[in-house]
């Protein structure tokens, strides 16, 4: 962000350097749709144009040593700050007035960004994408957060819960129960499943609780790299 223009210009320069007949492997992606730069498209017209995202994606998913510090690093700097600035949490204290603090949290922490900080408050789940808003604080509430936490070239993706109060019986059953899933389909995953075969785990754990259709998960997990979300998907049907 910011960059774009001499970014461009980087690429076109070695696009330059290629031979006429040269063929150029790109994964567009499904998000990318409008994201277009017409400098870019004038500049592969004199290439053949491959469809080449299995290919990039198979050098992606393994992550190098490097990366994985990264990663590490950007998750504990994200989880720290979180637990961190529960104590700061007052009744009445907004959304955004809390996002704004844990952003600064992150940052003190060894954060270079936070590009994604959804937080909501309540019993029920608004949209997750919607920008933090000046819903306040109540007794009884859950406190929800998602960060993404950027150190170096790596991001973190994940969330934390809180309450105010105490949790019922039931909510800290149901707590169990999701945590107890979680840690069972991660211990059981291995080299060579696919992200259906992880999804086949999951399923009948989480249907024998019964629950009600529209807390049926279409997906259990993705990859997470240089961008807050990448392939695989843990789904049914993934390869």
């Amino acid at each position: 962000t910011g960059f774009t223009d001499i970014a461009l210009e980087a690429v076109v320069t070695v696009l330059e350097g290629l031979p006429q007949n040269a063929a150029i492997g790109f994964d567009y992606g499904r998000d990318m749709n409008g994201r277009g730069s017409v400098a870019l498209i004038s500049a592969l017209q004199r290439y053949r144009l491959s469809d080449a995202a299995d290919l990039i994606w198979q050098q992606r998913l393994i992550k190098s040593e490097h990366e994985l510090q990264g990663k590490q690093a950007a998750c504990k700097i994200a989880t720290d700050a979180f637990f961190a600035g529960l104590p700061d949490l007052r009744l009445g204290m907004t959304e955004y007035a809390f996002g704004q603090n844990l952003k600064q949290r992150m940052i003190g922490l060894g954060a270079d960004s936070v590009d994604w900080l959804p937080v909501r408050f309540g019993k029920n789940g608004r949209g997750y994408a919607q920008p933090n808003e000046d819903n306040a604080l109540r007794p009884d509430d859950f406190i929800w957060v998602d960060m993404g936490a950027r150190r170096a070239d790596q991001i973190s993706d994940l969330n934390r819960i809180a309450k105010v109060g105490k949790a019922t019986a039931e909510q800290q059953e149901l707590y169990d129960f999701v945590r107890a899933v979680t840690l069972r389909v991660a211990e059981a995953i291995r080299p060579g499943m696919t992200g259906h075969d992880a999804f086949a785990v999951f399923e009948p754990l989480w249907a024998a609780r019964h629950f009600s259709q529209g807390a049926i998960a279409g997906r259990i997990g993705h990859g997470s790299g240089l961008a807050l979300t990448e392939p695989p998907s843990l789904m049914a049907g993934s390869t």
